[in-house]
């Protein structure tokens, strides 16, 4: 049976709760409470919380950790990293791309248009970021995969 890797766990529901807003930017973060709240001990928690520090998703201020904020400089710098990777990203999808792949990316431009009329943010932000995460994967580049969904969470 594998073994559940409790600080991986609290990092992607971290990740996914600050991503969608759950959590919002310039909150603080409780060890204690986020430990109850997702029903594991402190010390995971700490690794997650660690990580996200490493990828600036979260800042720490002393012994308190809260969600980063983003300034316009900084949106701004995300927006040019992205077009910089996801041009490369989609003419190499483009060489490679199968009717398998256009009927998926087909399939989440109609799940996001069916939730425009709604306010259904988290699912339209996730969809987004599938969206743009299968061109990615389409290319086939790995690492300018990875790179280029670290900036998507970002955005």
């Amino acid at each position: 049976m594998p073994r559940v890797n409790f600080a991986d766990k609290a990092y992607q529901a971290l990740k996914h709760h600050i991503i969608t807003y759950q959590l919002k930017p310039g909150s603080t973060l409780s060890i204690s409470q986020l430990s109850s709240s997702l029903d594991m001990s402190q010390t995971p928690i700490r690794e997650a919380l660690n990580r996200l520090l490493q990828e600036r998703f979260v800042a720490n201020q002393g012994k308190t950790f809260m969600v980063s904020t983003l300034d316009s400089i900084q949106i701004e710098e995300l927006y040019e990293m992205r077009i910089i990777l996801e041009v490369p990203a989609i003419r190499r999808a483009a060489g490679r791309i199968d009717e398998r792949s256009i009927e998926k990316l087909e399939a989440i431009l109609q799940a996001v248009k069916s939730l425009l009329g709604e306010k259904r943010r988290a699912e339209i932000i996730e969809l987004d970021f599938k969206f743009h995460a299968t061109i990615l994967k389409i290319g086939g580049n790995r690492l300018l995969g990875d790179i280029g969904e670290n900036i998507l969470d970002h955005v």
